[in-house]
């Protein structure tokens, strides 16, 4: 209501505005890691710092560390 024109209509619109939408987005769970609060993904080649990080976090089970496993950006060959 109020996001898009005609602003003053006070019917419900079928959008959402993108502050919300990130909002809502970062509000769900993950599918993959759904008991995780904090995902820390780590680049592929930096295994010094994944096992550094994954031996401080190992205590905590809501925090999970990962190695990237993309091989290129996804967005960028689109």
């Amino acid at each position: 209501m109020g996001e898009r024109e005609p602003l003053d209509n006070p019917e419900p619109t079928h959008g959402i505005c993108e502050q919300h939408k990130a909002q809502v987005l970062e509000s769900l769970p993950s599918r993959s890691f759904p008991d995780v609060e904090l995902l820390i993904v780590v680049p592929r080649n930096d295994t010094a710092l994944y096992e550094r990080l994954n031996g401080s976090f190992a205590a905590m089970s809501r925090v999970k560390v990962i190695v990237e496993r993309r091989v290129s950006d996804r967005r960028a060959a689109s």
